[in-house]
């Protein structure tokens, strides 16, 4: 994984924090890893949120790259919703970034806790055998550039006491309290 740069996605929240930790403490010293922060224009806290990932990133040495993506007053296309459009220029910019780094893999902290919101919410919506198979760990998401998911088997309980054994700060995303959100209400409302 380390022969070429790694782009991480970190939001800032608890998840990304500590893979981004994760990732600083194993990977050799002549690692490249590319932070990657998408600012949604969903929550007022975003441009804090900004603040504290560039501040993560300056604090290892890493390159930084960041993007303000406008979310809500964009050309929605079709029925897309929020979520799925948040996630689409997302993936866009991780893409981006990876092309402009010579990146090939892109890493995100998605949890065994997700992938359970994931699976539930794809049944819910009628999905086929493949959708309930849930997220992969690893998947093409472009040419020569792979996804990796290397949290998806740890609770997002165990990443917290993680942090707290580590002293380490995040920041909550207040938005995903938002029982409006589909994701939200079955974490707080289904599997709680």
């Amino acid at each position: 994984i380390w022969s070429a740069p790694a782009v991480v996605a970190v939001s800032g929240g608890a998840d990304s924090t500590a893979l981004l930790l994760g990732l600083v403490s194993l990977a050799p010293a002549n690692a490249r890893i590319v932070v990657a922060h998408a600012e949604h224009d969903l929550r007022a806290a975003a441009a804090a949120a900004h603040e504290f990932v560039a501040a993560l990133a300056g604090r290892f040495r890493l390159a930084f790259a960041a993007i303000r993506l406008a979310v809500r007053n964009g050309d929605a296309a079709g029925r897309e919703g929020l979520e799925a459009r948040a996630r689409r220029l997302r993936y866009r910019f991780l893409e981006d970034v990876a092309r402009d780094h010579g990146a090939r893999h892109v890493i995100v902290a998605h949890t065994a806790d997700d992938q359970a919101e994931t699976i539930l919410h794809r049944i819910l919506l009628g999905t086929g055998a493949a959708g309930r198979a849930g997220m992969r760990p690893a998947r093409a998401l472009r040419e020569g550039v792979a996804l990796l998911r290397p949290l998806l088997r740890v609770r997002r309980e165990h990443v917290r006491a993680f942090l707290a054994a580590e002293a380490e700060a995040w920041r909550e995303d207040e938005s995903n309290a938002d029982v409006r959100h589909a994701r939200n209400f079955l974490r707080h409302e289904i599997l709680a």
